[in-house]
């Protein structure tokens, strides 16, 4: 950063903006990753009655009250009312600021300003308790403050920002999809099924709406409700004159077709989707699922192959998705291991190896050992004890000891370097 540089950004406040209702669980979270680096912290508060203002006010935050109507952009643009700041940061409770994006905040605001760009976005992880992310999109959650910016919408609010928005690699996580219980989904959904239906009293052919009350009906499992809307959403833009439908919006058409019991139909639904978006990873791991359920068992390899395919192109950042959400992005374990076990339904045992070690660096620990415990009848010595060794040296589990354990008593003098590692490993602690 150069000294001029330094001296814009010194002059840059940022304010973080906030409503909650009774976050007093995730609040500390969220305002740790952002306190060093932010001037101001304005939480609205909509009615809290658990701890939510002494954990705001612990941090230096200001509280103001707002009365809920059930709208969530009219909250949003109380909040931006106190805002003093230059720059405007909007994160829930259940966000995070994650990796260095805290500290990386006022060189963003630098680039921002050296090409002439208002708005920064930020990656958005929807990630489970342990960190796993799910999914991935890119939201419009800092700007430079300007009275012209205001939200709209009662629910699934969208900020008036100038546009494109700089990406500069900022990241959070949200832990409010897949790090929660069931009673709050429950609750979630009622509030969001509520505001969206009466929503769309007023505007039936919105398709913002329409899109938006499929996936609330598909999260909870009304998948024909979901896909009626789907359709109408469908009609809606095409008669609008939409020539591209959104990947987002077929690939939630797809999961419903999947889940019925026309595998042709579903086939048909993904080879369309694959043809407007041929890189778009999630579409291969549906085909992938469809040609399992039917054993076709090389078909599998081939979608999935290209699944990892681009899997590993978007994370080196040579294909962009400018879709808000990129689906199955927290698939990868799951999608190895189906690799793995097709590779060793066809005989190829060495490449099943190779994929099974890839799912259990992905995380799919108890999946790889369930595999492993099928093949021991299967899969000759030869191949099997290698990929138990290299599989232990990455990381030593229960299920996996227990697989070890089971192998022992077939060995013979020939193997006994793999007993006499065997018997170092047993005694070894292990990981969850």
């Amino acid at each position: 950063m150069s000294y001029s540089d330094k001296n814009v950004s010194d002059r840059m406040k940022i304010s973080l903006c906030m409503i909650v209702l009774n976050e007093a669980a995730n609040l500390d979270r969220c305002l740790a990753s952002v306190q060093a680096v932010v001037d101001q912290i304005v939480v609205v508060d909509t009615g809290s009655t658990d701890d939510t203002r002494s954990v705001a006010l612990r941090f230096g935050a200001e509280i103001y009250d707002h009365a809920w109507t059930d709208d969530f952009a009219a909250a949003r643009n109380a909040a931006l009312a106190h805002a003093t700041g230059n720059w405007v940061l909007v994160l829930d409770a259940d966000e995070m600021l994650s990796g260095d994006s805290a500290s990386r905040l006022a060189d963003s605001i630098v680039l921002a300003g050296r090409g002439g760009h208002e708005t920064v976005a930020i990656r958005m992880h929807d990630v489970d308790a342990s960190g796993r992310i799910h999914n991935a999109y890119l939201q419009n959650k800092m700007w430079r403050r300007s009275p012209d910016v205001c939200y709209a919408g009662r629910i699934h609010e969208y900020a008036s920002v100038r546009l494109p928005a700089l990406n500069t690699g900022l990241t959070a996580s949200h832990f409010g999809y897949f790090a929660v219980g069931p009673d709050v989904t429950t609750r979630k959904f009622q509030r969001n099924y509520a505001i969206l239906k009466a929503s769309l009293e007023v505007h039936p052919r919105e398709p913002r709406l329409l899109i938006h009350m499929a996936k609330e009906l598909g999260r909870h499992g009304r998948l024909d409700d979901s896909l009626a809307y789907i359709e109408q959403a469908e009609a809606v833009m095409l008669e609008d004159g939409v020539v591209e439908l959104p990947a987002g919006l077929l690939f939630q058409k797809c999961v419903i077709v999947c889940q019925g019991n026309d595998d042709d139909g579903a086939l048909a639904a993904i080879t369309h989707a694959q043809a407007l978006f041929p890189d778009h990873f999630q579409f291969y791991f549906l085909e992938a699922a469809v040609h399992q359920r039917r054993g076709d068992w090389r078909r599998v390899i081939t979608a999935l192959e290209r699944y990892a395919q681009l899997l590993q192109a978007y994370h080196d950042g040579n294909i962009l998705h400018n879709e808000r959400e990129v689906h199955t992005l927290g698939k990868a374990g799951e999608a190895y291991l189906a690799l793995a076990r097709a590779h060793l339904e066809v005989g190829s045992n060495v490449a099943g190896s190779e994929w099974m070690k890839a799912a259990y660096v992905a995380g799919n620990a108890d999946g790889v050992a369930a595999l492993l415990s099928r093949m021991i009848p299967l899969m000759p010595l030869d191949d099997l004890l290698p990929l138990l060794r290299e599989i232990c040296d990455i990381r030593m589990t229960d299920a996996v000891a227990e697989i070890v354990a089971a192998v022992v008593p077939s060995l013979s003098e020939r193997h006994i370097d793999f007993l006499r590692y065997a018997h170092a490993l047993l005694i070894r602690p292990r990981s969850a």
